[in-house]
Parts: structure tokens; C-alpha cells; sequence
């Protein structure tokens, strides 16, 4: 599953990077967007169709239990997460903080808390497919939806910058998270310590070119 996932989110990565340098993501962008995801959304129903008949939850009092904590704990996440990021915002705004800066780690930390959590979780348990399958799929999400469908209705600016900078580090970064999943089918402790370097080094550099 997360090598399908992992070649999903490559592609989907290389695809919006192919579009950048053109300008602003119009219709057409955000209409190939939205075609990758419906194939992506079909080939990830038939292939867990089986599965998941095959291990259908049984009624009782435990799934409703289990079902209503899950829609709590993810509606007390959701909230939490919009008071950050507005927060975030309004800070942002009375600092005089690039807005590129705030979305690339404000609004992008504080809207990745829940998939943070339910990663942090699966993993402590053990659930490794889970884990990975969350973060892929979530950027899976981000780009093909999160960007194909405000970009119908509205072109979205592309700052310079993200193409040279943002978009290359991306790939790399997803090529070296394949990677560390291939070798092993795991990221070890020493790999999350890789990637949390690259992205402070990111960050700094980042911050560093804005200012």
C-alpha cells in the first residue's frame, strides 16, 4: 500500500511542479488535479474493496464505542487546529510575517497536527502501514484537492521562489522518504532524525532567502 501511495504522491508532486513555471494554477491545473485523485480514488477502492468486506467490524457496543471516540477526538482535533491557525495568522499579520512564510509553517504545522497524531499513535502501536498511509495520503489529498479545487474557481498565485526552492525540495524530500520505505519497508529512528534535519535546514534557508 504505501509504495502505491508513495508513487501516487511523487507523481502528483511532479505534475503540479510541471504546471508552476507556467504561472498562476488555473482550471486547467486544478481539472488534472482533481482526474490524477479520481484514478488515485479508484484504484484505492478496488483494491481495499475485499479487504476491508472481509474484515468488516461485527455491531456491538465496542465499533459504536470506538466509532464515536474516533468523530470526537477528530472534531476536538479540528478545532484545536483552527484556533492555531488563525492564531497563527493574526500574529503573522501584526508581525509582518511573509504570508508565504505563514503557510509554508504556520497554516502547514497547524493544519498537519491531526495526521501528526494519528501518525505518532499508529506508530507507538505498532501500525506501521497505517502511519506511512496517513502522511501519503494526506499529501495525496493536499496537493490534488487542496489545490485542484480552489484553483477552478480562482487562479492561484505561484511565488518564484516555490519553483526553484519549494517544489525541488519537495521531490528530493519524497524520493528520500520512498527510498528509506524501500529498503527496509520501515522508517527507522535515524531516518526520522534525517528528515527532521532536512526540514530544519529547509526552514532556515527558507526564512533566511524570504527575509
Amino acid at each position: 500500500m504505501t509504495r502505491r501511495d508513495g508513487l501516487f504522491g511523487l507523481l502528483s508532486i511532479l505534475i503540479l511542479s510541471s504546471f508552476m513555471p507556467m504561472g498562476p494554477i488555473g482550471p486547467l491545473t486544478g481539472a488534472v488535479l482533481l482526474s490524477i485523485y479520481c484514478v488515485y480514488l479508484l484504484i484505492l477502492i478496488k483494491k481495499q474493496r475485499k479487504y476491508y468486506t472481509s474484515h468488516l467490524i461485527e455491531g456491538g457496543d465496542a465499533g459504536w464505542k470506538t466509532i464515536v471516540t474516533a468523530v470526537l477526538s477528530f472534531a476536538g482535533l479540528v478545532v484545536f487546529c483552527r484556533v492555531l491557525v488563525y492564531s497563527a495568522v493574526e500574529i503573522a499579520v501584526v508581525l509582518h510575517i511573509p504570508e508565504m512564510i505563514v503557510g509554508l509553517f504556520a497554516l502547514a504545522i497547524g493544519t498537519s497536527l491531526a495526521e501528526l497524531v494519528v501518525a505518532v499513535n499508529s506508530a507507538r502501536k505498532h501500525m506501521c502501514s497505517l502511519s506511512l498511509g496517513t502522511v501519503l495520503g494526506s499529501n495525496i489529498f493536499n496537493i490534488l484537492i487542496g489545490i485542484g479545487i480552489p484553483s477552478l474557481f480562482v487562479k492561484i498565485p505561484v511565488e518564484p521562489l516555490s519553483v526553484v526552492l519549494d517544489a525541488p525540495i519537495l521531490i528530493v524530500v519524497t524520493v528520500i522518504v520512498m527510498y528509506f520505505m524501500w529498503t527496509d519497508m520501515e522508517l527507522r529512528r535515524v531516518e526520522g532524525v534525517v528528515l527532521l534535519i532536512i526540514y530544519i535546514i529547509y526552514a532556515a534557508l527558507r526564512i533566511a532567502i524570504t527575509r
